[in-house]
């Protein structure tokens, strides 16, 4: 037989299309009935399709009718041929196809052809160009290719631009699939390292780490370099951590991670890792972990200045609660979400969550009724729903200054229709406290009217101390009283009742400090608005205060 390594397509193909035609071919060479392979061989250089010409003279060539040397040369011719294809997509196609049919080319005798040509296919990927069709056909060449093959491959893969994550993973799934008894993973680590860009480093050590552990192979290099990679993309550094903390494994390498995110400058970044964190844990039934983890992002969460943010972050975090059953967690930050927030679609969105699984409403949005008096204060006014706020300012516990103060200011709300709020007060019990007043005073006519508040639910208690803010309800317009009230914050008293008209769901709460410091300067710093009740900024006594700002605030309501 002639040598034809180099020869052309002879003539035209005219009987059927080229991909039926190649079929055809393959089909008689199967069959018994069929005709010598070198009448096949000379029928499939007719074919004008270089990708089915291609497929036929290497399939046809493995046949043990053929001379071996002859039936290399005819491999090797249709491998040659294969470059002919100008469509990049179909020529790494027809690479892979190649490889498959080449590794059990005429094995019945040896290994070593079936090697010669792959590695000559290999050969042909090293020179093919970049892109989307080398991409496109990345995991049939790693199937066919072959484990002495495959760092080789990888190299290629890593140099992929536009499509270096993807194809490296693949090439490394069909390492631990395959390979991972003749290749270590250090070998595919050090190939890793040339990958420039710090994210698809990172994700693919990341990756790399995730497919040891499927294999029980102790490599904890692999999330060393990815934890250290991730930290240096300064432009997706908490996406390369988002990664790493939905893939790692082990209870310490959590603890890892949970190191990293902590260092982080960002307060927001480290809660929403937290929290995916948190989520994975629970995935991987560490579920002391998983409550620590929500637990660390709620605390930190609190430290959100804006109040939109904090409560899409903790809606977050009590989804998460919820999903490892902790319900009643979860509810006290919906609740009080729903209660601090002014946004329909956050309200909306916590509402549905409650829905969703199973959480009572009650106590979104409570309504405030007011309390019909009985036929002994029938005289007095219903409450208006505005309040009078006293803010402790003293330390440590109960005081008789605590109880003189509740026994003034009772009668003051009763005559003027308001409601009493207790902030910062040093009690736990609030039925308790008063108890405590109405026995130790004859101020108020021994506390007749504190006994008529509290009887209406007209008392109402809001915990804080001198370092925590006091916690309220969306369902109050805070007024701070102050002689000296900042330019930016200052409201007269007209107007604020107009914006609690404005906005009817609200109560308003004038707050006065109880002490001789008045209201400090951080709660000051918190609230939107503060009065000045004099007109000339006349510091005033906590019982004059009281009276002008009953009778004023009254006033204005009618």
């Amino acid at each position: 037989m002639d040598n034809v390594e180099g020869c052309n397509i002879m003539s035209t193909n005219n009987k059927t299309h080229d991909p039926s035609f190649y079929r055809g071919l393959i089909r008689e060479q199967k069959s018994k009935k069929g005709r010598h392979p070198t009448k096949l061989l000379a029928e499939a250089r007719t074919i004008t399709d270089s990708y089915y010409a291609s497929l036929a003279l290497f399939r046809l060539s493995d046949d043990s009718r053929i001379p071996h040397s002859e039936a290399k040369l005819v491999a090797r011719e249709g491998i040659r041929l294969a470059s002919e294809e100008k469509q990049l997509w179909r020529r790494a196609e027809l690479y892979a196809k190649l490889a498959k049919y080449a590794k059990t080319w005429n094995q019945e005798f040896s290994t070593e052809d079936s090697n010669y040509f792959l590695d000559l296919i290999l050969q042909k990927i090293q020179e093919f160009p970049k892109g989307k069709g080398l991409s496109q056909n990345i995991n049939e060449l790693s199937k066919h290719l072959g484990c002495k093959r495959l760092l080789s491959l990888l190299c290629i893969a890593v140099k992929n631009n536009g499509f270096i994550l993807d194809d490296s993973k693949t090439v490394i799934r069909q390492w631990k699939t395959s390979c991972d008894n003749t290749i270590s993973p250090k070998e595919l680590h050090s190939v890793l390292t040339t990958v420039k860009d710090p994210f698809v480093n990172s994700k693919l050590m990341g990756y790399l780490y995730l497919q040891c552990h499927k294999k029980d192979i102790d490599f904890p290099k692999a999330l060393q370099t990815a934890i250290d990679t991730a930290l240096k993309s300064e432009e997706n550094k908490v996406d390369a951590l988002r990664y790493l903390s939905r893939h790692i494994q082990k209870k310490q390498d959590f603890v890892k991670i949970q190191e990293v995110i902590n260092l982080l400058p960002d307060l927001i970044h480290r809660i929403q890792l937290l929290t995916t964190l948190a989520g994975h844990a629970d995935k991987k039934d560490l579920e002391s972990l998983s409550l620590s983890l929500f637990d660390k992002g709620l605390s930190l969460s609190k430290s959100i200045p804006d109040t939109k943010t904090r409560v899409k972050t903790q809606l977050t975090i009590a989804k998460g609660y919820l999903k490892i059953n902790k319900q009643e967690l979860a509810k006290e930050i919906l609740v009080t979400d729903h209660q601090k927030t002014s946004d329909e679609s956050l309200k909306t969105t916590i509402e549905k969550t409650m829905k969703q699984y199973n959480l009572p409403l009650e106590d979104i949005n409570p309504v405030y009724e007011p309390h019909k008096s009985s036929e002994k204060f029938a005289h007095l006014p219903i409450s208006t729903g505005c309040m009078l706020g006293l803010y402790d300012t003293y330390e440590g516990a109960i005081k008789p200054i605590h109880i003189r103060t509740l026994a003034r200011a009772a009668p003051l709300c009763a005559a003027f229709g308001l409601d009493l709020a207790l902030i910062g007060f040093p009690i736990k019990k609030l039925d308790e406290f008063i108890k405590q007043a109405t026995t130790n005073t004859t101020i108020g006519k021994g506390g007749k009217y504190v006994k008529f508040l509290s009887k209406a639910n007209r008392i109402h208690l809001y915990p804080g101390s001198q370092k925590n803010l006091p916690t309220f309800t969306n369902n109050e317009l805070i007024v701070a009283t102050t002689d000296h009230p900042e330019e930016n914050k200052s409201i007269t008293l007209s107007d604020a009742v107009n914006k609690q008209r404005s906005n009817p769901e609200k109560r308003l709460m004038l707050i006065m400090g109880l002490g001789k410091k008045g209201l400090p300067s951080h709660f000051l710093h918190q609230v939107d608005y503060q009065l000045e009740l004099t007109g000339v900024n006349v510091p005033l006594e906590t019982c004059t205060a009281m009276g002008i700002i009953a009778m004023k605030l009254y006033d204005h309501i009618k």
